[in-house]
């Protein structure tokens, strides 16, 4: 349930205004609800409303901490995705320094063939979910 983080503490006088309020307001309602031609008992009109609200809560709780559940998803696979980002370029690195060292040339296809090989072992490591 929602917590408002602001409390505002009422001395005895403020605190019969906000029931009498309350009850103002819950009047209100009844009333609204009566003038549709909906003929309804005031306690069973309030149960029905806290009962709404709590579900309202309870909707609001389960799909904040879905979106939580969905976003350590998400932060697990960027991870994944900058591991492999890291990984391809030490290969890459690797690869042209060997030629580099060797005094060859690059050779293109050669480096397109072992780089594409190389994805392809790490995107199999992606999809396992290691």
């Amino acid at each position: 349930m929602y917590e408002n983080p602001i409390n505002i503490f009422y001395d005895k006088i403020a605190t019969e205004m906000v029931n009498k309020m309350n009850e103002e307001t819950g009047d209100y309602v009844l009333n609204l609800v009566h003038s549709y031609g909906v003929d309804v008992n005031k306690e069973e009109l309030i149960k029905a409303l806290k009962y709404d609200r709590e579900q309202y809560e309870k909707g609001y709780t389960e799909g904040r901490d879905a979106a939580f559940q969905n976003l350590k998803v998400l932060r697990k696979k960027v991870e994944r995705l900058l591991y492999l980002e890291t990984q391809l370029n030490t290969i890459l690195g690797n690869y042209i320094n060997d030629y580099v060292m060797c005094g060859k040339d690059v050779d293109i296809a050669e480096l397109k063939d072992h780089l594409v090989y190389q994805i392809d072992e790490q995107l199999e490591w992606f999809r396992q979910g290691r």
